[in-house]
């Protein structure tokens, strides 16, 4: 009787009212393709990608008073009223400092935001897609979710975006990349390499 049911009102079941466009028409119409013209007779060739460099975070500080600053801050931090009820604190910071406050490294890590590091141009790196990190609050990887604003830490030395775009009315292509060098202060480059076609 179900089945009787749904085949006697199938055409009026595929024929929806209201606002939006039914099925039928749906499934029939095209989209028309929206151009836009090229004011300027370049394009990417390939996304941008993003290169970082960095450290693993530490509780041994290189001066013994910023190694005793960290521990007492997290130390405070646990046994204080944050963590009483009705506030909860987390396992990762009631079981380590560095959750919390932390200090550099010489060392690299293996891993970061589920990618493991890669030996480019002679250092080690971690690369992502450029739009990957901007267009999207949160990224998932191997079930594991990072929130996209925290790719750039302390942790992070330094960090590069490199594109590639080729101008077809002349036949070249041309290789941008801007670094920055992440210290106590920030210093800023770039190159420009242009490529010409035979």
């Amino acid at each position: 009787e179900m089945q009787q049911r749904y085949y006697s009102n199938q055409v009026s079941v595929r024929l929806r009212r209201g606002a939006v466009m039914d099925d039928k028409t749906r499934m029939t119409d095209t989209i028309p393709y929206e151009r836009n013209t090229y004011a300027f007779p370049v394009s990417l060739v390939s996304p941008p990608i993003l290169l970082q460099t960095r450290v693993e975070k530490t509780d041994v500080c290189t001066n013994e008073l910023g190694t005793i600053y960290q521990k007492q801050v997290w130390k405070d931090s646990i046994e204080g009223v944050g963590c009483e009820s009705p506030y909860e604190c987390d396992e990762d910071l009631l079981n380590t400092s560095l959750s919390l406050m932390s200090c550099s490294s010489k060392e690299t890590p293996h891993e970061f935001f589920g990618q493991t590091s890669q030996n480019l141009r002679g250092k080690t790196q971690f690369y992502e897609f450029l739009q990957s990190i901007t267009d999207a609050p949160i990224l998932v990887r191997q079930g594991e979710q990072f929130e996209t604003s925290s790719f750039l830490d302390a942790q992070t030395t330094s960090v590069s975006m490199t594109m590639v775009a080729f101008a077809p009315e002349y036949g070249l292509a041309s290789t941008i990349s801007i670094t920055a060098l992440l210290s106590a202060d920030v210093r800023m480059d770039f190159t420009v390499k242009h490529f010409q076609s035979l």
